[in-house]
């Protein structure tokens, strides 16, 4: 019967995930969001998933939970990739008096900001430039954020743009009488993030099924060293503030982050990558944001406040812009990092190793190698080797199989809006060995793929890092091969020989997620000889599948395997 006013709309629900996929990557990091209202599609699949709840803890801000995406239309429909500011559109006076005179041809002022124009008349006289800030304040509230800036002994007044997401522009005009001798502009732009880039890298390369964890926005470019530390500490814990001392880089030497929280926590305790415990059908794990938030600040990468006190810095921002008009990203220089943050990038590579051994031997961790700056870009392998040896794993057995560290850094595929036209690797990485693993199984190594989507490498030498020789020998590379760019070799941090090949960890995983369902099962079931049948038989089953796909060797499958449930394998 049809109800006045009333449609109804048949919804097929969400696609349950297969448990027993190999190639499914999360991502977690900085992302702005397309809108702030949550998609009708994405709140119906957190609410299928048992994540709803944090709709409500966030005020219904999509953050901190896991979004399943299935083609970067759907990514691009939920966030905007292209949407992180370069800057902070901000104009600084010269130094003010604590008392200002202003003469009657400079009572005028007029501020401009994304077009809107505010015309303020100052009472001729002397005023206190307290006075003065909070006038400004008023005219201008909602619009800018007016505040003095105390340097050297000096007071400067600044005024900030207060929309820090989007791009636009702020203009005084000329008036000496507040420390403005001429007029002056100064612009936020957009440009692309990290997180987005290695996603559309991801599919790109032929990823099927991705999750996304958004934690927050991506700082500007140009921000400040104690944001980024502070940024990072979000990244890690899945909370902001969780390092309220650290200020510096050189603060988290030592590093020893707590660890996500594990599944026997309550569900309301997993934040940022402790949301693992709620995926049974993740392989990857890739932290985007890390290079750039471990950057040395390189010239040319932006600095958090501009130069004050001169006449000179009062120019139109435009035609100086690192970035320009157009959005040529490329002007700018990628996020480098020196000793110190290379060190303290080392000490997440092994924490984020250790913490998914203890989550899960089904994970492995996908990151990159940060760009080096020119402190120790001519001697970075040395480097290198002397880090991994001077700075080794905790757990030197088993941690490091559960990591891969990629590089050098890849043109095209996506990077076209990140500094330099560049992007970390470690997003394609996943995709091609995720559709290695369906297409040929995860047993095959994805070492001589070819990568047609790359346009180019950089540094173009991957720093002289040799994949047969050094610290080279312990990381996944990008090379040129006969028809373009190639994945040279897949390998993880270990040196075990036996858990060096990263196909290993890879197929040790499966067999592991495919042993655990069975067991599953079986978890109630009464321990006793037709239980104990009944496991040798389905873990063989799984066995038998891989070695007659050519996943283990052996003339014979009594060679290649065998499975033995009985009381020799009890306590």
């Amino acid at each position: 019967m049809a109800i006045p006013g009333i449609s109804f709309q048949t919804i097929d629900p969400a696609t349950a995930p297969d448990p027993n996929r190999m190639d499914i990557a999360l991502f977690a990091g900085f992302v702005p969001l397309r809108q702030r209202n949550v998609p009708a599609a994405v709140r119906r699949q957190l609410a299928e998933t048992g994540w709803d709840f944090r709709l409500s803890d966030t005020n219904g801000e999509l953050i901190d939970v896991p979004v399943r995406l299935d083609s970067l239309s759907e990514f691009v429909n939920v966030f905007d990739g292209a949407a992180r500011p370069d800057r902070i559109a901000h104009i600084t006076s010269l130094a003010l008096p604590e008392e200002v005179t202003v003469e009657n041809d400079a009572v005028d002022v007029t501020v401009v900001v994304d077009g809107h124009v505010v015309h303020l008349q100052l009472p001729a006289g002397t005023l206190p430039r307290d006075e003065v800030r909070a006038r400004l304040a008023t005219a201008l509230d909602g619009l800018v954020v007016v505040s003095f800036v105390e340097e050297a002994d000096a007071t400067f007044l600044r005024l900030e743009r207060a929309d820090r997401t989007t791009a636009g522009h702020i203009t005084i005009y000329l008036n000496p009488a507040i420390g403005f001798p001429r007029s002056s502009t100064d612009r936020t732009q957009l440009v692309g993030c990290p997180l987005a880039a290695v996603v559309g890298a991801f599919f790109a390369a032929g990823g099927k099924t991705c999750y996304v964890v958004r934690l927050g926005d991506p700082l500007p470019l140009n921000a400040s060293e104690a944001e980024r530390v502070q940024q990072l500490s979000t990244l890690l814990t899945g909370e902001e503030g969780a390092w309220p001392a650290a200020r510096f880089i050189s603060d988290l030497i030592g590093l020893r982050p707590r660890p996500p929280a594990s599944a026997s926590a309550d569900r309301t305790d997993w934040h940022g990558l402790g949301v693992l415990n709620g995926l049974e059908d993740v392989s990857f794990v890739s932290l985007p944001d890390l290079p750039d938030l471990l950057a040395s600040g390189a010239p040319g990468y932006g600095t958090a406040d501009p130069v004050r006190g001169v006449p000179e810095i009062f120019q139109e921002c435009s035609e100086a812009s690192d970035v320009a008009l157009d959005g040529s990203s490329h002007l700018l220089t990628p996020p480098r990092s020196d000793s110190v943050g290379l060190t303290v990038w080392w000490t997440v590579v092994k924490w984020l190793a250790s913490s998914l051994r203890r989550t899960s031997f089904e994970h492995m961790a996908v990151l990159s190698l940060p760009l080096p700056d020119d402190t120790i870009n001519d001697a970075y392998s040395d480097f290198l080797d002397d880090l991994f040896t001077r700075e080794p794993f905790e757990n030197p057995a088993h941690d490091p199989q559960f990591a891969q560290v990629v590089f050098p850094w890849l043109k095209g595929a996506g990077a076209e809006t990140l500094p330099g036209g560049i992007m970390p690797g470690e997003g394609y990485f996943c995709g091609a060995a995720g559709r290695a693993a369906l297409e040929r199984g995860v047993y095959r190594t994805v070492a001589g793929r070819p990568a047609p989507q790359v346009a180019g490498l950089v540094p173009s030498d991957a720093s002289g890092l040799n994949r047969d020789m050094g610290p080279g020998r312990r990381l996944s590379l990008f090379g040129a091969g006969i028809g373009g760019t190639q994945i040279s070799s897949d390998v993880t941090l270990s040196e075990d020989p036996d858990w060096h090949p990263a196909a290993v960890k890879r197929l040790m995983a499966m067999i592991f997620r495919a042993a655990r369902h069975k067991g599953e099962l079986s978890t109630f079931e009464p321990s006793s000889p037709r239980l104990w049948r009944d496991i040798e038989r389905n873990i063989g089953g799984i066995l038998r599948q891989v070695y007659l796909g050519g996943g283990l060797r052996g003339a014979r499958e009594e060679d290649a395997f065998s499975v033995t449930c009985d009381m020799t394998t009890m306590t």
